[in-house]
């Protein structure tokens, strides 16, 4: 059975991976001094064994990025993947805004409440942009840093600014398209 607060599309996954993640995500409020209110924040936690690890996915994305890794690494170590702010399953509030301070903020609170040691702390793609950034704010948190194909923490374009409605669901529907993401991931990963 899959937790009811995943949107009932869940019921069309057929990849036993995803199947079996779906079914362990986990959802906890999460208090932060981003609002008054806590933030039902989503995670998977698989394993046991020190360190911990901490998985932080990439842009438009969720747990669900480490459907395939977690199990692996969670036969050595407590491994753990969050939903960062705004993303996955994480709830969104109209009220409340986000950047990467607040997503570094969240993740904090997240790790405070959840985990509360030194972690291993692995991002891939804009994750590991964030997981630089918590890493060097943080770094009593982190015992070491892993990046996975990562965005740097350099500064660019400000392309958050643009994200407003109804342009940031503009780019989720484009990125959503089956044939863009094939693309982009023959781009990125075929053997040239």
């Amino acid at each position: 059975m899959f937790p009811d607060f995943l949107p009932s599309s869940v019921q069309q996954l057929t990849e036993d991976t995803s199947i079996n993640l779906a079914r362990q995500i986990q959802q906890r409020a999460i208090a932060t001094p981003l609002c008054d209110d806590p933030i039902p924040t989503s995670y998977v936690q698989q394993g046991s064994g020190t360190p911990p690890i901490l998985l932080i996915h990439g842009f438009d994305s969720s747990v669900m990025e480490y459907r395939r890794l977690m199990p692996l690494l969670a036969e050595h170590h407590e491994t753990w993947a969050i939903d960062l702010l705004t993303f996955g399953f994480t709830g969104r509030s109209p009220t409340l805004t986000f950047s990467a301070s607040e997503i570094k903020q969240h993740l904090h609170a997240s790790w405070q409440q959840l985990i509360g040691r030194p972690v291993i702390l692995v991002g891939a793609s804009m994750g590991g942009a964030a997981a630089i950034d918590f890493a060097l704010t943080y770094p009593d948190a982190v015992e070491k840093l892993i990046l996975l194909d990562s965005a740097g923490g350099a500064k660019g374009p400000n392309m958050g600014r643009l994200m407003v409605p109804p342009m940031g669901f503009l780019a989720t529907e484009f990125l959503r398209n089956g044939r863009v993401r094939r693309s982009i991931s023959r781009a990125a990963y075929a053997d040239k």
